[in-house]
């Protein structure tokens, strides 16, 4: 490409040279000009350095991790239909989930908007949100406003959003390149790198709609339909295209059209999902830090909706022991009779397991925790740690089935039935005197209208124990019931 721009310049010089000319003598030393230019170009072009095509996928990405700067702009859109219909019964959910967004490090603000229509015919809902999302030490802060309105809120979450503040060079991981395939594009001078799609957690926002409880729903009961899903998601490939400085400027996967027969005898139907996510880069290097950060004003005014988000603050409760006895069996807690270790190998089938909880099919693996389903416990929300949080699993159910978990959370407000559990001899619904006075003072504390958690850091375990105010939302019963236990190395 550059000895043909090269030798095309030199023509004209040529030309121009020559039409200025008049006479024999001119004409001559133009033909002197022309050889000596000639000459000059073809050394030109015998030194210009072939251009180096990168026939390795762990170089390519050597070469991006080299060149990022973590500033750039994203386009993000992915889509779902899904439609099922059993008899004569039918029903529909189409989902459009976009995100224009500038991206700086693990900051970004931008438009996240969202379109949702139940039928075919209805006229698709639609919200724009106004999105900050900020990088809090393990977690996210999200600030959070209907596009044009001025009542933010904000929201810690360390899980649900942090895909949307990795830097890009988190979206290629490395269990991945063993499926590897790379290619290069001499025309448009641009890479291919296709991977194998992992599960529905690559469909980023939209993973939510595509999980197990929901497909269980629609389609009527059929515990097979999430497992089918996933074997027509496995045969879809993800591409990732980079330019040829090395910049990742696209990511999309492949569309996926999924139908399945569902029910049994004359209840019989079917259902269809047809789903994609297309998500582009542009602007390398030109976002910067006051793109990204929400202003003074927001953070002040921003309400802290689940109370999570805010300062802790240490603080002595009455009836608080002093002597915290961290060698009473049920310290951590015990199902079902047997006591629970952190920091240590729990079993699961021994604990969580003979209670009656199931690992759910739609843990991804992308970190160390792995969320429980029960038929006996609907309204529990629970999970379980694996030994190494961060480290991305290929099979996060069978690391804990197989090796354990060593930490795990439980949330039971919302649930009339509750797994049977004490802590340090207590059970669900103790009161904050109770458990202070089993657990003492707390490292730290985040009191809100409606709970108090209390944060007890113990060296590589901590320990969160919320306990609500009678009343909380409607008539729920207060008292203790959320506890967690995390470990790191």
């Amino acid at each position: 490409m550059k000895r043909k721009t090269v030798m095309v310049l030199t023509a004209a010089l040529v030309l121009s040279l020559g039409a200025a000319g008049c006479g024999s003598e001119k004409a001559a030393d133009t033909a002197k000009e022309e050889a000596t230019v000639s000459d000059t170009t073809e050394e030109v072009a015998e030194a210009e350095p072939e251009k180096e095509i990168i026939t390795d996928a762990e170089e390519l990405l050597k070469r991006y991790d080299e060149n990022n700067t973590g500033s750039y702009k994203m386009d993000y859109v992915s889509t779902m239909k899904l439609e099922a219909s059993v008899e004569e019964e039918s029903m529909g959910l189409s989902v459009k989930i976009a995100l224009k967004a500038d991206c700086l490090d693990e900051n970004l603000h931008g438009i996240s908007s969202v379109e949702m229509a139940y039928n075919d015919d209805d006229e698709p809902e639609k919200q724009e949100i106004d999105l900050y999302l900020e990088k809090d030490g393990d977690s996210v802060l999200s600030y959070q406003a209907d596009a044009g309105d001025d009542s933010w809120i904000v929201v810690k979450d360390d899980s649900s959003m942090a895909f949307l503040t990795a830097t890009q060079s988190k979206l290629v991981t490395e269990d991945r390149l063993a499926g590897a395939e790379l290619s290069y594009d001499d025309q448009a001078d641009e890479y291919e790198l296709i991977v194998p799609v992992m599960d529905t957690g690559d469909y980023g926002m939209l993973a939510g709609f595509l999980s197990e409880e929901m497909l269980y729903s629609f389609s009527n009961g059929d515990d097979t339909a999430y497992e089918s899903l996933m074997g027509e998601i496995e045969k879809a490939k993800t591409h990732y295209i980079f330019d040829k400085d090395y910049n990742l400027v696209s990511v999309s996967i492949d569309p996926v059209d999924f139908a399945k027969k569902i029910g049994e005898g004359d209840l019989t139907g079917e259902i269809k999902i047809q789903c994609g996510m297309n998500c582009e880069y542009s602007g390398f290097g030109t976002v910067k830090e006051e793109d990204v950060i929400a202003s003074a004003e927001i953070k002040e005014n921003a309400e802290d909706v689940y109370g999570n988000a805010g300062e802790t603050e240490k603080v002595s409760y009455e009836g608080a022991t002093e002597n915290v006895d961290t060698s009473l069996a049920d310290f951590y807690g015990s199902i079902g009779g047997v006591n629970l270790k952190a920091g240590e190998k729990n079993d699961f089938a021994k604990t969580f397991g003979a209670a009656g909880f199931r690992l759910s099919k739609a843990n991804d693996g992308e970190y160390g925790w792995a969320d429980l389903l029960f038929d006996d416990y609907e309204d529990v929300n629970a999970k379980l740690y694996a030994e190494h949080i961060l480290q991305s699993y290929d099979d996060v159910n069978k690391e804990i089935e197989e090796n354990g978990f060593y930490g795990y959370e439980i949330n039971v407000s919302a649930s009339e039935v509750k797994p049977e559990m004490t802590f340090g001899g207590l059970t669900w619904g103790a009161s904050l005197k109770d458990v202070v006075g089993v657990y003492g003072n707390p490292s730290d504390s985040t009191e809100m209208s409606w709970f108090t958690m209390l944060h007890y850091d113990l060296g590589n375990v901590s320990v969160d124990i919320t306990v609500y105010n009678d009343g909380w939302l409607f008539d729920y019963p207060g008292g203790l019931q959320e506890f967690k236990v995390r470990y790191s190395h």
